[in-house]
């Protein structure tokens, strides 16, 4: 465990099937870690597990100094002696209720008056305290999902288990109500597992991102490294870098080895020893490139490209360029490139600092 996991959630997973899990994670009060994949990953999985729903073959689940589950003991508390609350994909709300009374379900131990009360404090933070008397047939998703929040929320929990809080949130509001329920969140001090399949969603909500494929574990850190320093090639997959090019080993410099994609070389600091013609993995982003002109003089380290493909997305214009020596690459390409039209020559040379190296040791 990391230094985050002296307080909150501690849990260890393992078994073969029925659905696969290997994984270790903490989270930290105040915290909020986002578990990240496609779908059949085991996301849900791993939540229904802390929260006591599904036993796992061997585990051990500690929320600060409570033990939730220890397969080695037989313990395993019941779900409603577990300090969570959570919001199912399927929000999981009772359709005889009205808003208000769902929320007061998770008050059942307050007065009648009490719970009214709390309840409605708890939709007015939610934004649909006018929603309290309507019944679920009259709601939306998105209203449906910020009542089964606030009945989660209600409960005073240590940790929240949120199973993809924002999909039934249309696109222009999705980010407003991401920032609102974060903020609520941290206020509370409560230590928050979040399941999405949205990589930039939980770069944006989570203080760490857990990686998953397969049920397990592919890389757990903060989001900058899961996004641009993956700790392997399955990661960089799963994170979607533009460019995994196979770079072998080809010689010695200061402080690192020289790397060859081809004709195009680099040299990078790498911890680990490794041997002449070793291969590793340069990870690069379509940003990671630096791009001109094409001239009769060519310095060290640049290589002459063609650019045989060109597209834009949303943010930003991409080109494919093919290398002399017949590597392709994808790159992002900036006003002067993105109006130059297919078979234009140009140089190409690997941003400094904008590229990661992956050692496989497996």
């Amino acid at each position: 465990m990391t230094e985050h996991a002296t307080q909150g959630l501690q849990i260890e997973l393992r078994q073969a099937g029925p659905i696969a899990l290997d994984l270790t994670l903490d989270c930290a009060p105040g915290e909020i870690v986002a578990l990240v994949g496609p779908s059949g990953a085991g996301k849900t999985t791993v939540l229904r597990a802390i929260a006591g729903l599904v036993q796992v073959s061997h585990g051990h689940i500690r929320s600060d100094s409570e033990v939730w589950l220890d397969t080695a003991t037989g313990l395993h508390l019941a779900p409603h002696l577990r300090s969570i609350g959570m919001v199912f994909q399927a929000y999981a709300l009772h359709s005889h209720l009205s808003g208000r009374g769902n929320v007061e379900l998770a008050l059942s131990a307050l007065p009648r008056a009490k719970r009214h009360q709390q309840a409605n404090e708890w939709l007015q933070r939610l934004g649909v305290a006018e929603l309290g008397d309507r019944h679920l047939s009259q709601l939306s998703g998105g209203q449906q999902q910020r009542i089964a929040i606030a009945r989660a929320l209600a409960r005073e929990p240590r940790l929240l288990l949120l199973d993809e809080p924002l999909s039934a949130v249309d696109g222009p509001l999705r980010q407003a109500f991401a920032r609102e329920l974060t903020e609520i969140c941290r206020r509370q001090r409560l230590a928050v597992l979040w399941v999405t399949h949205d990589l930039d969603e939980a770069a944006r909500v989570a203080d760490r991102i857990g990686l998953m494929d397969q049920g397990r574990m592919l890389q757990f850190a903060k989001p900058d490294e899961v996004l641009h320093r993956p700790s392997s090639l399955a990661a960089a997959r799963a994170v979607g870098i533009d460019n995994l090019l196979p770079a072998k080993v080809v010689g010695r410099a200061q402080g690192g080895v020289v790397l060859a994609v081809g004709t195009l070389h680099t040299t990078v600091p790498l911890l680990a020893e490794l041997e002449h013609d070793q291969v590793v993995t340069l990870c690069v982003p379509s940003h990671g490139w630096l791009l001109r002109p094409d001239s009769a003089d060519l310095e060290p380290n640049w290589v002459h490209a063609t650019l045989t493909e060109r597209w834009t997305t949303r943010s930003q214009d991409r080109g494919r360029l093919q290398l002399g020596d017949g590597t392709t690459v994808v790159v992002q390409l900036d006003g002067a490139s993105g109006q130059r039209p297919l078979g234009t020559q140009l140089q190409v040379q690997l941003a400094p600092g904008e590229w990661h190296a992956v050692v496989e040791t497996n």
